[in-house]
C-alpha cells in the first residue's frame, strides 16, 4: 500500500475529500493530490500539497510548500496514516526545493495538531496570516 499521486479530478479524491470535508471547497487544480489505496483499491486516506506561488509572504530564505489538505476514511483512523500523509508530501516538496513547509488547522481539530507535532512540526505565528480564520498555523524546516 503505496501513496499515489493522482489527477486533479480523480473521483477517489474527490468522494474522500467531500466525505472528511463536507461543505468545504477542494483545492485548486494545481495542488498535488495523493490516495492511500488498500489491497482491493478501497480509498484509505488522500492528502494534497503545493508549492507556495509567494514565498516571499512566508520570508523563510526559499521556497515555501503548502500542505492543503488531508484526510483518513473513519473506519481507517488510528493506524498512522495521517502521518504517512504528512511524510510523503515532505519528500515532494524537498524533491522541489522547498526549505519549508507549513499548514494550518482548525482549532479544535486535535488529532491533526497532534500529529503534526509527532512528525515534528511546530505552531507559529505567521507574519501574514492566510486562512482568514482564527487557524493554527504549523511549519518545519526541511532544509537548514
Amino acid at each position: 500500500m503505496t501513496w499515489r499521486i493522482v489527477d486533479p479530478e480523480d473521483p477517489r479524491w474527490a468522494a474522500a475529500h467531500d466525505l472528511c470535508f463536507p461543505g468545504v471547497e477542494r483545492p485548486p487544480a494545481r495542488h498535488a493530490r495523493w490516495l492511500k489505496l488498500g489491497p482491493g483499491g478501497e480509498v484509505l486516506a488522500f492528502c494534497s500539497a503545493a508549492m507556495s506561488l509567494r514565498p516571499e509572504v512566508h520570508d523563510l530564505g526559499g521556497p515555501v510548500c503548502y500542505f492543503s489538505r488531508a484526510g483518513v476514511m473513519p473506519d481507517r483512523r488510528g493506524l498512522g496514516l495521517q502521518r504517512s500523509a504528512i511524510r510523503v508530501r515532505e519528500r515532494w516538496a524537498r524533491a522541489r526545493g522547498a526549505v519549508a513547509a507549513i499548514t494550518d488547522t482548525a482549532p479544535h481539530n486535535a488529532r491533526s495538531a497532534r500529529n503534526l507535532a509527532a512528525s515534528g512540526w511546530r505552531e507559529y505565528a505567521p507574519a501574514q496570516a492566510w486562512s482568514g480564520r482564527p487557524w493554527r498555523y504549523w511549519i518545519k524546516r526541511l532544509r537548514k
